[in-house]
């Protein structure tokens, strides 16, 4: 749904902007609407891909990142694309 891009494009960024966008959705169309139920598996099943590299990667000394950033937004991708087909199996 064209109303979870903005949510799923700054997942990866930021997660405190992500839940506020999570609450703005869960208020403006229903806590139990399929998008409300799909921003909310998004959310489960994505991560914080940069704020992960940036901070786990330097805490353990980790410098070679190469593959790690892409990797991680396409599995935020896959997330965001199987969140979508589950809510509709389930909600829709």
């Amino acid at each position: 749904p064209v109303e979870l891009l903005p949510m799923a494009l700054i997942r990866p960024f930021s997660g405190g902007a992500a839940n506020a966008m999570l609450a703005d959705i869960a208020h403006q169309y229903g806590g139990s609407s399929f998008l409300a139920h799909t921003a909310a598996i998004i959310m489960g099943s994505t991560e914080t891909t940069l704020y992960v590299v940036m901070v786990y990667f330097s805490a353990v000394g980790v410098s070679r990142t190469r593959h790690a950033i892409p990797v991680g937004l396409f599995a935020d991708a896959v997330g965001v694309i199987a969140a979508v087909v589950i809510a509709r199996y389930f909600f829709g």
